[in-house]
């Protein structure tokens, strides 16, 4: 069968790849424009794709990205695995659908959340226990706000 007759597979990537880009882009403290002079990728497109609404970005274009974010390609790649096995609290934030007020949870709120149990989980009482706390209730009025708009 020549190439010009041959049907295009569709290529669509797993729905948390988009929503762990944002998140390990923002544990970098890269901006979308950071990242887009890091990767050479359009910041549209980065937004795009960590928004879901670009489901099928090459496989180079997501080396690129992870390259840029210095973490391997599977860390970004590792989309759920069957349920017979344990994950941490932040993969299943990212990757498991859920509901938040009636609607699919958005993959800005996934983040947020995954943000704030990782300050939870990285606080230190001991010291600095006011700033620890400020940083908790922070993210935690970021998740309500996103929950609010779901």
């Amino acid at each position: 069968m020549s190439s010009a007759k041959r049907k295009k597979q569709p290529r669509e990537i797993h729905q948390s790849i988009g929503p762990r880009i944002k998140y390990f882009r923002e544990r970098k403290k890269f901006s979308l424009h950071d990242l887009e002079l890091k990767t050479g990728i359009s910041s549209s497109y980065l937004n795009r794709i960590e928004n879901g609404y670009r489901k099928s970005p090459s496989l180079p274009i997501l080396e690129l990205i992870a390259t840029s974010l210095e973490i391997p390609l599977f860390e970004l790649l590792n989309v759920p695995r069957p349920s017979d096995t344990l994950h941490t609290v932040g993969e299943m934030l990212l990757a498991a659908d859920y509901i938040v007020n009636g609607n699919l949870a958005s993959s800005d709120l996934r983040v947020a959340l995954c943000d704030l149990v990782d300050t939870v989980l990285e606080s230190d009482f001991d010291h600095n226990w006011n700033q620890t706390a400020f940083l908790i209730i922070e993210n935690a009025q970021k998740v309500i706000e996103l929950a609010r708009e779901e």
